[in-house]
């Protein structure tokens, strides 16, 4: 899976519950120039009641979609949790958001299955890039069924490691949803390094970073 786009949710969906900011907005607007031309028009008392329909309808979209939190912002947001417990070389932060196994792959390909103790262990030794500066930007977050998530991001680091430059990188991250709505990280890809598909000795860079593949094949 190399550069794949996340499907987007439906737009009833993405405006009403995840950014409805901007409908609630265009209600208020709306309702406004409406009751402002019925006015204009000596139609003030059916003026005043559809500008209060307008208006009450954006404020009931905007405390919506303040109030809920989808399965997909959740994703969302566990994963920007889990890039900053990475970049801090955080254990404790981490330890909470990754499953008891979780597979790792890129391009593509299968590099091991790791336990969450692997894990921690590389997360911990993360501090050794020498991070200086980094970003992270979303890329997008999809549900494939109930429990089953995916997300996306691209994550720049500076590093003393790195030399003089910084490296871009896109992931995507698998979660499913436990029955104490907890979501933990099961699957990890690596889909692009500097702009490109992985390299090939990657697969091998990855495997030596992570314990020399003690994971590989359980």
């Amino acid at each position: 899976m190399l550069m794949t786009t996340l499907p987007a949710p439906p737009l009833l969906h993405r405006f009403v519950l995840e950014q409805p900011l901007a409908p609630a907005a265009g209600l208020l607007v709306l309702g406004l120039a409406c009751g402002f031309l019925l006015v204009q028009r000596g139609q003030a008392k059916q003026g005043i009641i559809a500008a209060l329909a307008f208006i009450l309808t954006g404020a009931a979209v905007l405390v919506t979609g303040t109030l809920v939190v989808t399965p997909r912002e959740r994703a969302a947001d566990a994963t920007r949790r889990f890039i900053t417990a990475v970049i801090g070389a955080d254990r404790a932060a981490a330890e909470g958001l990754i499953a008891d196994r979780l597979v790792a792959s890129t391009r593509g390909e299968l590099i091991g299955s790791f336990g969450r103790d692997e894990l921690l262990r590389v997360i911990e030794g993360f501090d050794g890039f020498g991070v200086s500066e980094w970003s992270y930007r979303p890329r997008g977050a999809a549900e494939d069924g109930p429990g089953l998530l995916r997300t996306q991001a691209t994550v720049t680091i500076t590093g003393s490691a790195l030399g003089a430059g910084s490296m871009p990188s896109t992931w995507e991250f698998g979660w499913n949803e436990y029955p104490d709505g907890s979501l933990r990280l099961v699957r990890l890809e690596a889909l692009s390094m500097w702009g490109r598909a992985p390299m090939s000795s990657w697969n091998g860079e990855a495997l030596r970073i992570s314990g020399g593949g003690r994971g590989r094949g359980r």
